[in-house]
């Protein structure tokens, strides 16, 4: 009888289950690995001699089932979208856990429509170790003596967790008192029901951003109570202890005969994996639990029925469990995080979405969600951008010295490059000052070595993760695209063979330019601060007040203002400001309000000079643009002269280093004089904003304060009134 032929879509852990298949006989022959072409992918096709597909398309129809071995959707990664697609194709799918229970019930829905099977492998619960428990808990503890039971594991294995636990104990878990559960720190304690007895489950609930897979104290500990003994699953891989609860001999030295109990009363170990290497478990024992689940899959594919009541019974199970782990995130939140950097820094997505995973999926304006987000989330997204411009920068340099590792380099071959432009010299220093202090790279007077090894499909990935992670929490995938696209054409603007405001207006069009400024969360938010602060003083004054906005360029905090402020031709003149005519004319093409006054300004030029007065205006408004002054203090004096006294400047600016600007906007800045010159960096910090506004001896508050989440995208809107 001819085996059936898959595939295996994957090769970082899917590496496992090709391994498996290569390697036993399960009924299942390999027969090609779907993947997106990477290194590790040509490397697994030549070694197990199968073809490399890199498209679904071009699978062989001959190909009756894949193991989908991706991070899925909800994990950062295209496992669900690889999973449906293979099921519409007629294609059965096993797929590597976690998975959305919304995903779930999708991918049940299509395998129902296309009469295939669907399953989410579980490779834990065929571990030797969790077999041999089981059969440890029939021998050494009837059911009815369990008094509670106790489990430790890592946040990565809760999902495969909660079957493992059911089919130990043979009931279904159940939590208790969600609503009252609050985590700690590190790791959080639910308490939950199996059957008739009570669980206590301790999520370990920390992760390494930059090496997930490794910041496991424990995969999995399980410790089962009785009044006479406790039997312990010490760790995943064992030993299993069973220990006897101490039993005291009040008339040891005085009896004649040695206590029976204290005889029976001994300690037993069993040692599965005694004296192996982790190499050893993961290459003998790893592959034999998948080995099982393959023969498990094996065993349901050969009924040929998917669509019978018995299998349906499995597709409940598996919403079920869905439901649970969702559950179980919602009330813990997202683990807490390790920043810190090491020398790779292989972040991966693991932590992605792993928990809190139904925010993600709501709807509506990206503000409210990420107003919504924790510090340590807002922190999590934050780096995970940073980290996708960080290696692309990194990555181009590399290139341009050969991917030459560890080798030290001449830093004036690098800056052949840019052909002695002062602006794009200064980027450049920039982003190796960047790098030298993440750890990438290491200068040493006129020389420079590259530490990190970073390849194309690394930075791709990054790039790829970053979408997943920031949309719809933190951006828009237009403004995502924008960063996307000077990472891949860095070396074309540093050299100066392209301007960078073609890909701000390619063509000459507008709209990338609108999205970007429009689509970040932050900027929303801030923009509906002013809104606010504007409509309040507006209600106080009862009389016309004048409003400028400097530097309104594409109209994004200026439509929020329009449509939120109930300004009106009785109660306000708005001066709409741009240095550039451009914008001007589009904004006159939008905002035809009788209200709005256009005018081209140009900030950095003295205001009497272009026939704008001091003491002229209740209100004055620079969102986001006075980091292109070219000396902040005196155009900051500047437009503190034009406000009337009583009056109101509201100013928002990011503050400190933000890597993504490097990357893209600092091309177009004018070179400052002040002190951003000597230091070299793009944004004044919080501190220097302070202290700089305070200098005028107006009142100055800022927004928002530290005690705020979203302090953490270092964006902030001060608020200066003039007395």
């Amino acid at each position: 009888m001819s085996k059936i032929k898959v595939i295996v879509c994957g090769t970082k852990f899917g590496q496992f289950y090709i391994e498996a298949l290569h390697r036993y006989d399960t009924g299942f022959k390999l027969s090609g690995i779907l993947s997106n072409g990477s290194n590790q992918s040509k490397v697994c096709s030549d070694k197990y001699n199968v073809p490399l597909y890199t498209n679904i398309s071009d699978i062989p129809k001959d190909i009756k089932l894949a193991f989908v071995i991706i991070r899925s959707d909800v994990m950062g990664g295209s496992g669900t979208d690889v999973i449906i697609e293979l099921l519409k194709r007629g294609i059965n799918v096993v797929a590597e856990q976690p998975l959305h229970v919304k995903d779930i019930q999708k991918c049940v829905k299509e395998a129902l429509k296309n009469n295939v099977l669907f399953r989410i492998a579980n490779i834990y619960k065929n571990m030797e170790t969790i077999k041999l428990y089981k059969e440890k808990i029939i021998e050494f503890i009837p059911d009815s003596e369990i008094t509670n039971i106790e489990v430790t594991v890592s946040n990565q294995i809760v999902f495969s967790l909660i079957e493992v636990l059911e089919e130990i104990f043979g009931d279904e878990l159940m939590l208790l008192n969600s609503d009252e559960i609050k985590p700690n720190m590190d790791d959080s304690s639910l308490i939950c029901r199996i059957g008739s007895k009570l669980l206590l489950l301790k999520i370990l609930n920390r992760v390494d951003a930059f090496d997930p897979d490794n910041t496991m104290p424990y995969m999995l500990n399980i410790k089962t109570f009785t009044n006479y003994g406790t039997l312990e699953l010490y760790e995943l891989f064992g030993p299993i202890i069973w220990k006897p609860m101490v039993k005291v001999a009040h008339n040891y030295f005085t009896a004649k005969e040695v206590n029976v109990t204290l005889q029976t009363n001994v300690c037993y170990m069993e040692e599965l994996y005694s004296n192996n290497s982790f190499e050893e478990i993961f290459s003998k024992y790893w592959i034999n639990s998948i080995k099982s689940t393959i023969i498990n899959i094996k065993q349901d594919f050969s009924k040929g029925e998917y669509l019978s009541k018995q299998d349906k019974h499995c597709y409940q199970r598996m919403v079920e469990n869905g439901v649970k782990w969702n559950a179980i995130g919602n009330i813990i939140g997202y683990p807490h995080l390790s920043l810190i950097k090491r020398e790779d820094s292989n972040i991966t997505s693991r932590i992605i979405k792993t928990f809190n995973v139904e925010r993600a999926t709501n709807t509506g304006d990206i503000s409210i969600k990420l107003k919504e987000c924790s510090f340590q989330e807002i922190k999590l997204q934050k780096r995970i951008l940073d980290i996708a411009c960080l290696e692309s920068v990194y990555y181009n340099l590399f290139k341009i010295n050969n991917f030459i590792i560890n080798e030290e380099i001449k830093i004036s071959n690098i800056f052949k490059i840019i052909g002695g432009d002062l602006k794009r010299e200064r980027v450049l220093k920039r982003w190796l000052k960047i790098l030298e202090k993440e750890k990438y790279i290491v200068i040493s007077e006129e020389y420079i070595k590259f530490i990190v090894n970073i390849n194309e499909d690394k930075m791709l990935y990054n790039w790829k993760r970053a979408k997943k992670f920031l949309i719809p929490h933190f951006t828009d995938e237009v403004v995502v695209d924008y960063y996307m696209d000077h990472s891949r054409e860095f070396i074309n603007i540093l050299s100066g063979n392209l301007n960078p405001m073609l890909l701000l207006f390619p063509n000459g069009d507008d709209k990338i330019a609108v999205e970007f400024y429009r689509q970040n969360s932050m900027e929303k938010i801030l923009a509906k601060e002013i809104s606010k602060h504007i409509c309040d003083y507006v209600k106080k004054a009862k009389r016309k007040i004048r409003i400028l906005e400097i530097g309104a360029g594409t109209g994004a905090t200026s439509e929020y203002i329009f449509s939120n402020s109930d300004l009106t031709n009785n109660n306000c003149e708005y001066i709409f400001s741009d240095v550039s005519q451009y914008f001007l004319n589009n904004a006159k093409r939008k905002y035809a309000y009788e209200y709005i006054k256009f005018k081209k300004i140009d900030f950095n030029k003295s205001f009497m000079e272009q026939k704008i007065f001091n003491n002229s205006f209740d209100i004055v408004i620079s969102a986001g643009a006075l980091n292109n002054s070219i000396d902040t203090k005196v155009v900051v004096e500047n437009i503190f002269n034009l406000v009337k006294s009583g009056g109101l400047i509201l100013i928002t600016e990011p503050v400190g280093e933000h890597y993504e600007i490097a990357l893209s906007q600092s091309f177009l800045m004018n070179i400052p004089i002040d002190e951003r010159y000597e230091s070299n960096i793009t944004f004044l910090n919080l501190n220097q904003w302070v202290d700089l506004l305070s200098q005028t001896g107006f009142i100055t508050n800022y927004w928002p304060d530290e005690t705020n989440p979203l302090s953490g995208l270092n964006k902030y809107l001060f608020m200066v009134r003039k007395e």
